[in-house]
């Protein structure tokens, strides 16, 4: 036991040293300020997405198929990112503009988004303003991306991107678990409370103190990167100006496209459940905000212990065979999705531990297999055709998510006593399609590594 805890705190404390204290490469400085900026912006997105979206979107009057609409104009905003590199790849410096694009699309996303519920105007107007900000904002976000990616990519090559993506993984998970935590018990105080005014449901008021703390962590995030993070010159183009094909050439590079695609057909599944779950949770099972969010906050300790047993894993391991025994693993989560009733709210709690031993092993190959196959030149290309596959795959993912719920609405079956109704069938849906295809990817490594 004792050899084993040395064996955890060294891999830790070799993993901080690769990437926060090595500065051969003169960039550790800027890596641990990505590193902070990074956390600041998953504070801020926890206590602004999920259950909390769905409070938002509940307290505004919307019904379950008006989420599943929203969730898919949010996802199809990404296609912004797929002409991005026809502007970004044709100036040589982008730092400025990108922090200054993305701190307008951070205010419109965490302020002017709540502040809908505020428009004297009825309910469906209130929404369909809501829509249009979702994707105003959305593409203000979607377009920097690629850019920002890029200029991101400058200070953590490649040899040290399986210690980023292990700080990031665990360190952003226990942030979002304490995070909505802490928002899960200021929701059901507010709702709880007789103090507040009637004008507005109580979820409402808590729900702009959260979007308010979310905007000010954003804002710190964009002065962290503007002050810490250098911008070195970028490998551009010296045939001229920028052409369309450009954006063709990551199709026409066979191994990346063939790498990508496991990603973007994960994103698919995932994008089946969607918004329900929470909406589940919150409609028919009746948590309460806190036992949700304490569900996380429990599993803070498993992070901590697993992502590094992830990381050694991936050095030592094949990364494709990893992340399908890691993919099998999630797809028991998700049926345990499908056993969460009233009567059974235990199962939440296991689908939660799940999730969490299995999400690193997924996440931190999902987000490096990108760079696998990335030349040096036209990366924004890259960036924009990975997004653009992502959009595709997840919108169709939504798209059938949002059908399937609405034709099976009326549909209520019994398993073994547990009542099961459309919300609880989606995750059932999207875990057989996971399973298949981690069982293709452990038939097929060899072919698809070529």
């Amino acid at each position: 036991m004792k050899e084993d805890a040395q064996t955890y705190s060294g891999s830790l404390r070799d993993t901080v040293s690769d990437l926060c204290r090595d500065n051969s490469d003169g960039c550790a400085e800027a890596r641990r300020a990505l590193l902070g900026s990074g956390y600041l912006t998953i504070f801020a997105q926890a206590i602004s997405s999920g259950t909390f979206f769905t409070a938002l979107l509940i307290a505004m009057g919307a019904d379950e198929t008006y989420i599943g609409y929203v969730t898919m104009a949010t996802t199809l905003c990404m296609i912004a990112q797929f002409p991005a590199p026809l502007f970004w790849e044709r100036r040589k410096t982008r730092k400025a503009l990108i922090l200054i694009m993305g701190a307008a699309g951070d205010f419109l996303t965490y302020l002017g988004l709540p502040c809908t519920a505020l428009l004297p105007l009825g309910t469906e107007w209130k929404l369909a303003v809501y829509m249009l900000l979702t994707l105003f904002s959305g593409i203000i976000n979607q377009f920097c991306l690629p850019a920002r990616n890029a200029w991101m990519m400058q200070s953590i090559p490649f040899a040290k991107r399986v210690s980023y993506a292990s700080l990031t993984s665990m360190i952003n998970t226990v942030i979002n678990v304490v995070s909505v935590f802490l928002a899960g018990i200021l929701l059901d105080s507010f709702e709880n409370s007789t103090l507040l005014p009637d004008m507005l449901p109580p979820a409402l008021y808590a729900i702009f103190v959260l979007r308010f703390i979310a905007y000010a962590a954003s804002v710190g995030s964009t002065l962290w990167m503007a002050f810490r993070v250098r911008e070195f010159s970028y490998n551009m183009e010296e045939a001229g100006p920028v052409r369309m094909s450009v954006l063709l050439e990551p199709v026409r590079n066979r191994p990346f496209f063939r790498l990508v695609l496991i990603p973007c057909l994960w994103a698919m599944f995932g994008g089946m459940i969607g918004s329900y779950f929470s909406l589940h949770l919150i409609e028919n099972v009746k948590m309460s905000y806190t036992v949700i969010s304490t569900a996380s906050f429990i599993n803070t300790p498993t992070v901590l212990l697993i992502t590094p047993v992830w990381t050694r894993i991936l050095r030592q391991k094949d990364w494709i065979r990893t992340m399908a025994w890691a993919m099998l693993g999630y797809c028991a989560a998700y049926c345990c999705n499908v056993l969460i009733s009233a009567q059974t709210p235990y199962f939440y709690f296991i689908a939660i531990i799940l999730g969490h031993l299995f999400s690193p092993g997924i996440s931190m190959v999902s987000n490096n297999l990108i760079y696998v196959h990335m030349p040096e030149e036209n990366r924004t290309a890259y960036f924009a055709c990975y997004s653009l596959l992502t959009t595709v795959f997840t919108f169709v993912g939504q798209a059938f998510g949002t059908w399937f719920v609405t034709a099976a609405a009326s549909v209520r079956i019994h398993f073994i006593g547990i009542p099961i109704c459309n919300l609880q069938l989606i995750s059932g849906v999207a875990a057989v399609c996971g399973a298949v295809l981690a069982l293709y990817l452990l038939l097929t490594k060899k072919k698809i590594e070529r």
